[in-house]
């Protein structure tokens, strides 16, 4: 809420201020030199990378506003010359590189604000559906098909999930959550194509995208609490679900789909509503807790190599 963004490294510690923002910062999106940090004021505002143990935050480079505040931000799964923004009103934009950014350097020089629209182009995604949005993913194609399109991923409040080609905006799957689940967050498996939905409820519900159709591999009510976060590690081996009883559930997607028997959750100290894997060089979890404190922790290795219940 304050504005502010911090670098941290792999030990945990502090490492530098990267950025400031005039509003709230609602979402963070980064690549090998740039940081995009999204505001509630509807700013992509992108900064470079700061080496460690900077005194100062990096000056912002250019920024766009794309006409309200900002839900989500993520890159195109196959290109980082695209961005994907949806916002709190449920408007989709895309963000494109124009060239010679495109396929070269994107400046790390302050850039007049007359210049932006050279650096990169702003689009409103009208075949996309409008309206609120409960969560936006991406869903890169397998290694397996890498000619198949990646598709943005879009859950409403009312239950219907949707898989819609990244390129052409065409709806490819689509389910919709039996009558009064309330559906909370949604996470993305490139490895094995599925996508996960947490509702209200605390269950969790695995779908496998096959042949243009969304089937349900996995039901599991985990808590009585509402799941508040979801993350599946690059390998596409396990699925953590952040509950709102202050526990991380740990669930096996590399063998069996299946809760991991007795090191089924990780007790927290206070419930975590953003959870995130990074590789530091293992893969980890990394958690924000409600009371503003990150935590890191390793998923239970002995379960998730077993096959699941």
């Amino acid at each position: 809420d304050t504005g502010v963004v911090a670098l941290f490294g792999e030990s945990g510690r502090f490492e530098a201020l990267v950025a400031t923002a005039a509003a709230a910062i609602t979402a963070l999106e980064a690549d090998s030199t740039h940081l995009l940090v999204a505001s509630m004021d509807g700013t992509i505002a992108w900064h470079a990378l700061p080496t460690p143990h900077a005194e100062a935050p990096t000056p912002q480079l250019f920024f766009v506003n794309v006409g309200g505040a900002v839900a989500t931000l993520a890159y195109s799964p196959v290109s980082y010359t695209r961005l994907g923004v949806s916002t709190a009103t449920g408007a989709h934009v895309s963000l494109t590189y124009v060239e010679p950014f495109a396929s070269s350097p994107v400046p790390l020089e302050p850039v007049s604000e007359k210049s932006v629209a050279s650096i990169v182009s702003v689009s409103r995604l009208s075949a996309f559906p409008q309206g609120p949005s409960v969560a936006v993913a991406l869903l890169a194609p397998t290694a397996a098909m890498p000619s198949a399109a990646p598709c943005v991923v879009v859950c409403s409040p009312g239950g219907a999930v949707g898989c819609y080609d990244a390129f052409t905006m065409q709806l490819v799957a689509e389910i919709h959550l039996p009558e009064g689940a309330e559906p909370t967050t949604l996470a993305c498996s490139a490895p094995g194509q599925l996508v996960a939905v947490g509702s209200a409820a605390g269950v969790v519900r695995v779908y496998s995208l096959v042949g243009g159709e969304l089937r349900l591999v996995l039901r599991s009510r985990l808590s009585r609490e509402r799941v508040l976060a979801l993350a599946v590690d690059a390998a596409g081996e396990a699925l953590a679900v952040a509950c709102d009883d202050a526990r991380i559930y740990w669930i096996n997607l590399a063998n069996a789909f299946g809760v991991c028997g007795a090191n089924a959750y990780t007790p927290l100290h206070a419930s975590a509503p953003c959870v995130a894997w990074c590789k530091a060089p293992t893969s980890m979890l990394l958690a924000t807790t409600v009371d503003g404190i990150a935590l890191q922790m390793s998923p239970p290795t002995a379960a998730l190599s077993t096959t699941g219940l």
